[in-house]
């Protein structure tokens, strides 16, 4: 992994982080774009995103509220649209009989946000259409996957001002429930400080290894359940800055194997319209993945208009 260009960026995030500006801003529309360099234990990969989002009515910055959370506390409706590109080289890592050396992956998304100021209840539907992932193999093979699809929902309701709890439903294959809760608290001159938590169970089938012409139509994996844990605590200072720290664990039911990802995220805007976001991730350890840990650094850029 080369850390000579990301070195020039966090030096120019960290040279431009003390400016910011507290007057009253609107906006209707968001568009974010990220890169990510992701460094395994064999083999580098890069990820590139883009997202769109327009506001139904627009939505007020003002030092009321954390600029990042706005939207959502103040119960605006929205619709976005999102593109993921990834690409893994050099992996080296052995798949069945072959040995993989690269990867190439690309999914989008639509969804919507439903609120009201005057309502408690909020839902959020989505869609994510996940396209073909091309394999690469040292013989000169190439696997590609069928594509597929995600459907999530999401209802919630606002017991107060800044609390919220929520049941939500993804299915792929297989299906998941959870609960998730979302608290912000107003601390003064201190600024916020903000808790997300979610729990979710996911009980996937057995799915046997079928390739034909050369095509990995699935993989061999035994029948499980997975629970899923997720906290983030968030600290705005001020209501332009976020600094965050995020954990998840997935637990299985087979050999007590888990994954676990740990990240620390920093975002700030530096005009009414801009605002970047730099992120770290680790991924501890693994169940079924033969890309094992990995170190995740991501850099994004954000307008508001």
């Amino acid at each position: 992994m080369k850390y000579f260009p990301i070195k020039i960026y966090i030096t120019f995030y960290l040279a431009i982080f003390s400016s910011f500006s507290l007057a009253n801003s609107t906006h209707q529309f968001s568009v974010n774009f990220s890169k990510n360099w992701i460094e395994y234990i064999e083999g580098d990969a890069s990820s590139y995103y883009m997202n769109a989002t327009a506001y139904f009515t627009p939505v007020k910055k003002s030092a009321t509220l954390p600029y990042a959370r706005t939207a959502f506390y103040s119960r605006t409706s929205s619709a976005s649209v999102s593109a993921n590109k990834t690409k893994w080289d050099d992996l080296s890592s052995v798949v069945g009989v072959r040995v993989l050396q690269k990867m190439e992956t690309k999914n989008y998304s639509i969804s919507t946000f439903l609120a009201h100021k005057d309502l408690p209840i909020w839902s959020q539907l989505r869609y994510r259409y996940l396209d073909n992932t091309s394999a690469y193999f040292s013989n000169d093979t190439k696997s590609v996957s069928d594509t597929d699809s995600i459907k999530d929902i999401a209802l919630g309701v606002y017991l107060l001002d800044h609390l919220s709890i929520n049941g939500f439903f993804s299915k792929q294959e297989d299906k998941t429930y959870g609960i998730g809760l979302s608290k912000l608290f107003n601390i003064g001159n201190f600024g916020f400080i903000e808790t997300n938590l979610s729990y979710a169970i996911t009980r996937r089938d057995k799915i046997e290894t079928n390739i034909t012409n050369n095509v990995v139509r699935n993989l061999d994996i035994e029948a499980r359940s997975e629970k899923n844990r997720y906290l983030r605590i968030s600290y705005y200072p001020i209501p332009q800055t976020r600094l965050s720290l995020a954990y998840q664990q997935i637990d299985y039911d087979q050999y007590d194997w888990k994954d676990s990802y740990s990240e620390a995220s920093i975002q700030h805007y530096f005009t009414k319209m801009l605002h970047t976001t730099l992120s770290y991730t680790h991924k501890e350890a693994y169940f079924f993945d033969y890309l094992g840990e990995y170190n995740d650094i991501g850099l994004s850029l954000g307008i508001d208009f």
